[in-house]
C-alpha cells in the first residue's frame, strides 16, 4: 500500500505523506538519499507521558505457562489499583505444537511444511498457513503411543492461565479466532472502554491503532524467535512490534509501563531500542545492512515454489540454481 501510494503520487505530481512511529528501513534509507523529507513528532498528544520499558531476563527464572513470578506480581499490582493490563502474544490457538513424548513425532500439515496448531475450544488441529482443520490427535501417528501432548504457548493457553491466576478479574481475548463473529471486535472495544479493571490478551489485532486509556501495563511474552530467525528483517519487525504494542500503555493521563520477558535481555540491539529509541535502533540496523550488502542497499530476489508434491517444488528450485 505504501509503495503504491508513492507511485500514484508520482503519476499525479502530488505530495505523499507517510505516517508511522516505526518507519521501515527502506523509508529511512530514502530519507538518507534525499528522496523523502523527514518530519518528526517528538511528543505524545494531550499531555500523555512516554511509556517506560523494563526487561525481565528469563534465562535463570522459572516460568509457569509463560509467566515469571515477577510479571504476575506486576500484573496484580495494576489490577488491584483499578487499572487494565494488556498481555501480548503473537500466536493464536492453545499450543503451536502437538508432539509425541515417546518418539518426538510432531503433527504436520499435509499441504504445507508447517506444524499444526491445537485449538482448545474446537478441540481441533489447524494449519495457520492454509486453514486446513483436522480432528485432534490422541495417539501418535508414527509410533502409535498415547503420549501426545500440546507443547508451547498460544493466546488460548495464556487466557486459561490468567483466568486461573486472577479469577476475580475478567480476561478478554482478542485474536482472529475470537473476533470472527461480525461486530465482535466492536463489542470487545466497548467492554474494554468501560474502564473496569481487566486483562486483555491478544495478538497483533491489539497492537495498532487502538486507544485504551486505562491500560497502564503491557506485558510481552515469547518474543525470542526473532533473535534466531533466518529472515534478515526479523529484528526490524521485532523492534517495530515492541514499540507498537508498547504504545498501547499510558495513552491518557495514567503513566504506562511495558514489561518484556526474554532470554535475550542483554542483546545489544534490544538494549539500544529500549534505552535510546527507534531512531538509534534503526540507524544501527541500517549500518549492519550496508555492511552485509542487504536491502535497502542491494536488491534481493525471493523465489517461492508451491506444489501438492514437495518434490516438484524442490526440483523446480534446483533447476533455477543449475541454470543460473
Amino acid at each position: 500500500a505504501r509503495d503504491l501510494a508513492v507511485l500514484r503520487g508520482q503519476f499525479e505530481s502530488c505530495n505523499v505523506v507517510l505516517g508511522s512511529a516505526t518507519p521501515s528501513l527502506e523509508s529511512l534509507h530514502n530519507v538518507e538519499s534525499k528522496k523523502y523529507q523527514l518530519l518528526s513528532l517528538t511528543k505524545r498528544p494531550a499531555g500523555a507521558k512516554q511509556e517506560k520499558y523494563e526487561l525481565i531476563d528469563t534465562r535463570h527464572l522459572e516460568k509457569t505457562n509463560g509467566f515469571t513470578r515477577a510479571l504476575k506480581e506486576r500484573i496484580a499490582e495494576q489490577l488491584n489499583t483499578g487499572n487494565q493490563v494488556l498481555v501480548f502474544l503473537n500466536r493464536r490457538g492453545f499450543a503451536p505444537v502437538m508432539m509425541c513424548s515417546t518418539c518426538n513425532w510432531i503433527a504436520q500439515c499435509r499441504r504445507w511444511d508447517a506444524r499444526l496448531t491445537y485449538h482448545l475450544k474446537q478441540n481441533t488441529l489447524v494449519c495457520h498457513h492454509c486453514g486446513t482443520m483436522h480432528r485432534n490427535i490422541t495417539c501418535c501417528q508414527s509410533c502409535g503411543g498415547q503420549h501426545v501432548a500440546a507443547i508451547g504457548l498460544g493466546t488460548q493457553r495464556i487466557e486459561q492461565t490468567l483466568k486461573a491466576t486472577f479469577p476475580e478479574f475478567p480476561v478478554l481475548r482478542v485474536d482472529r479466532d475470537s473476533t470472527r463473529r461480525q461486530g465482535a471486535m466492536a463489542d470487545f472495544v466497548e467492554e474494554i472502554n468501560k474502564g473496569e479493571p481487566a486483562i486483555l490478551v491478544g495478538t497483533q489485532l491489539l497492537a495498532k491503532g487502538h486507544h485504551f486509556p486505562d491500560v497502564t501495563l503491557v506485558a510481552m511474552l515469547d518474543i525470542d524467535a526473532s533473535f534466531y530467525s533466518s529472515d534478515f528483517r526479523a529484528l526490524e519487525r521485532l523492534g517495530q512490534l515492541i514499540l507498537q504494542v508498547g504504545g498501547r500503555a499510558g495513552r491518557a493521563k495514567k503513566p504506562g509501563r511495558v514489561i518484556i520477558q526474554s532470554e535475550f535481555a542483554s542483546q545489544p540491539l534490544l538494549r539500544r531500542l529500549i534505552d535510546e529509541g527507534y531512531s538509534a535502533f534503526a540507524a544501527e540496523l541500517l549500518t549492519e545492512r550496508r555492511n552485509l550488502l542487504l536491502p535497502p542497499y542491494q536488491y534481493h530476489v525471493l523465489i517461492r515454489a508451491e506444489a501438492n508434491d514437495s518434490k516438484l517444488a524442490h526440483d523446480f528450485l534446483e533447476s533455477i540454481i543449475e541454470n543460473g
